[in-house]
C-alpha cells in the first residue's frame, strides 16, 4: 500500500506495469486492488496489465487498467463463479461416527458438512442469493472496464475460455504479444523507463513522537487464549489473548491519535469473540477505531467488528453469518466397530456431556439449545448496540445468514463500500491529520506465532514450505475438498460454543 501511494505521489512516475501471476486472494481483495488500479488512474497513471493464462479473478484485476495485455501463448480463462461443498454424512455412517450439533438458527449451517449427506433448503438459497451477487458485481464490473454491454459480458463467460486470438477478437484484451517484446513495446507507447518496483519502495518513514494510526489485524480462526498457527493445515488461529493485549496496547499508547481494525476471519470460539467485542468497545470510547473487512468478516469475525465506530466492506466480502453452535463426535459406534472396549465412570446428572462415546440424550440436546439462545441473545445484543438497531432488527438478518459486503450494507451491518485504504483515509481524518500529513503506521500484533510455528517454519512446514508446496501440489477438486473439510470443528472443545462461518470458501478456475 505505501508503494501504490509513493507511485500515486510521485510527479515522475508516468505508470505502472502490472504483471498478475498467481493471486492468492479472496474476491473483496481483488476488489480492494481493483479500487487501487482506478485510484492510480484518477491521479492520471497510466497502468497497463500484462497476463499469461489468467482465471476468471485474474482477468477481473487486470481488466481495471487501461489497457490489458496477453502472452500470445497463453489465454483467458474466463468461465465465472463456483463453489463445490463436501458432505460427510455417509462417510461416517459407513464407519460408524455420529456427529451431533446444535445450532441456532436455520441459517447457520457450520455443522452440515459433518451432520448431512446435501444442504439443507436455507444453506442451498444462502449460497445461490451469494454467488448471484458476486457474478452480478463481475458482470456489472467488466461491463463498464471493458465497454460492453452486460449481455455481452455474460455470453462471453459461457463461451469461455478462449486463446489469444479469440480473446483479442472478443474485446477482452487489447494487445497479444510475447513476454520478450513486452519491455520494449511498453516503453515505445508509453515513452518511459521502465523501472522495478522495489526501487520505488522507501523504509517506512518514522517520526519519533509524532502521531500514529494503528492496524491491528485480526486474520484467522478466533481462539481462546494465545495466537498461534497449524502450518501443516495452513491455519491462523487469533486467540483473544493476543489480540485483547494489542488492542489495550493501543488504547493506552497517547501517540496513537486513531485505529483501524482490519479482519480476515471466520470466526470461531464465541467466548474469545465475545472478548474482542469487548476490548474494541473499550477502545472506542477513548479513540475513533475504524472497521475493515477483508475477504472474509463473519460470525465470529462480525462480532469484533460491530464495536467499531463505522464499518467498511467491498461489494464481494464475505459477513454476516449471525449464529451460534456447538456440538461433538460419537466415536462410540466406530470403536465398537473395531473391537474397542471401553468402560466410562461419571459422578453428576451431564458428566458425560462431552463424551466422545456417547451420543447427546434428548435432555441433554434440550439443555445445550437453552445454553445457546442465551449465547445466541448475547451476540444479537452486541450486534445491536454496535450498529444502533433493535435486537429484534438483528434477529430479522441474522439466524445464521451470510451476506456479501453489498447485501449487509443493504441490512445496515455494513456502512460503506471500500477496502483499507477507505478505512485508513477515515481513520486519518477522525484522527483530524491532513490529507498531507506526516504520521506512522503501525502494525499490532507482532506475528511471532510460538515455538511450535518456529520449529515448523525450520522444518519447511512454513509458507513456502514443504507442507504448502505437497498441498499446492494437489489436485485442485482434492484441494478444495480438503479446504472445505470443517476442521476448526475438530480442534475446537467438544460443546463450545462456537460462532463460525458454515465453510471455507474456495475459488474455482
Amino acid at each position: 500500500m505505501r508503494t501504490l501511494r509513493t507511485i500515486e505521489r510521485r510527479s515522475d512516475v508516468r505508470g505502472l506495469l502490472l504483471r498478475i501471476g498467481d493471486l492468492e486472494a479472496g474476491w473483496a481483495q481483488a476488489q480492494e486492488l481493483r479500487a487501487w488500479i482506478h485510484r492510480l488512474r484518477r491521479a492520471g497513471k497510466r497502468v497497463l496489465a500484462y497476463l499469461e493464462a489468467p482465471a476468471t479473478q485474474h482477468y477481473y484485476v487486470a481488466a481495471a487498467a487501461d489497457r490489458v495485455l496477453l502472452d500470445d501463448a497463453g489465454g483467458v480463462r474466463l468461465q465465472g463463479l463456483g463453489e463445490t461443498h463436501f458432505y460427510l454424512r455417509g462417510l461416517f455412517d459407513h464407519v460408524g461416527v455420529q456427529p451431533q450439533f446444535v445450532r441456532i438458527a436455520e441459517y447457520k449451517a457450520a455443522p452440515e458438512g459433518l451432520t448431512r449427506s446435501a444442504p439443507s433448503g436455507p444453506a442451498r438459497e444462502m449460497t445461490a442469493a451469494r454467488l448471484d451477487d458476486v457474478f452480478e458485481q463481475l458482470v456489472r464490473d467488466l461491463a463498464r472496464d471493458r465497454r460492453l454491454s452486460p449481455a455481452r459480458v455474460r455470453a462471453l463467460i459461457d463461451h469461455g475460455p478462449f486463446t489469444a486470438p479469440q480473446a483479442r477478437s472478443a474485446g477482452l484484451v487489447d494487445e497479444v504479444l510475447a513476454p520478450a517484446d513486452l519491455q520494449r513495446q511498453v516503453q515505445r507507447s508509453t515513452h518511459a523507463e521502465l523501472v522495478p518496483l522495489a526501487a520505488l519502495a522507501r523504509a517506512r518513514d518514522r517520526w519519533p513522537g509524532g502521531p500514529a494510526l494503528a492496524i491491528v489485524v485480526i486474520d484467522g480462526d478466533i481462539v481462546d487464549g494465545q495466537s498461534s498457527s497449524i502450518p501443516l493445515l495452513g491455519r491462523e488461529l487469533v486467540g483473544d489473548g493476543t489480540l485483547v493485549a494489542a488492542l489495550d496496547a493501543v488504547r493506552l499508547d497517547p501517540r496513537i491519535r486513531a485505529v483501524v481494525l482490519r479482519i480476515d476471519s471466520p470466526g470461531g470460539s464465541a467466548l474469545a469473540s465475545h472478548h474482542l467485542w469487548a476490548a474494541v468497545r473499550a477502545l472506542r470510547r477513548v479513540k475513533p477505531v475504524i472497521v475493515s473487512l477483508a475477504n472474509v468478516a463473519a460470525s465470529g469475525g462480525y462480532y469484533a467488528a460491530c464495536a467499531g465506530d463505522r464499518i467498511f466492506a467491498e461489494p464481494a466480502a464475505i459477513t454476516g453469518s449471525i449464529g451460534i453452535f456447538t456440538g461433538k463426535v460419537n466415536f462410540g459406534g466406530l470403536l465398537r466397530r473395531l473391537g474397542i472396549g471401553h468402560d466410562t465412570s461419571l459422578r453428576g446428572a451431564r458428566a458425560g456431556l462431552d463424551s466422545s462415546v456417547a451420543p447427546y440424550s434428548a435432555e441433554e440436546q434440550r439443555f445445550i439449545l437453552q445454553q445457546l439462545q442465551h449465547f445466541y441473545r448475547r451476540f444479537l445484543g452486541a450486534v445491536a448496540t454496535g450498529r444502533g438497531l433493535t435486537q429484534d432488527a438483528v434477529h430479522a438478518v441474522a439466524r445464521g445468514r451470510i451476506w456479501t459486503g453489498a447485501q449487509a450494507q443493504r441490512q445496515g451491518l455494513v456502512d460503506a463500500v471500500g477496502g483499507l485504504q477507505e478505512a485508513l483515509l477515515e481513520a486519518q481524518r477522525r484522527a483530524g491529520l491532513a490529507d498531507d500529513a506526516a504520521f506512522d503506521l503501525v502494525v499490532l500484533p507482532r506475528r511471532d506465532r510460538g515455538l511450535l510455528a518456529r520449529a515448523a517454519r525450520l522444518l519447511g512446514a512454513g509458507a513456502g514450505g514443504p507442507g504448502e508446496q505437497a498441498a499446492a501440489a494437489l489436485p485442485p477438486a482434492l484441494r478444495a475438498l480438503v479446504a472445505d473439510l470443517p476442521l476448526p470443528l475438530w480442534y475446537a472443545r467438544s460443546g463450545q460454543a462456537l460462532a463460525r462461518l458454515p465453510y471455507e470458501l474456495v475459488n474455482l478456475p
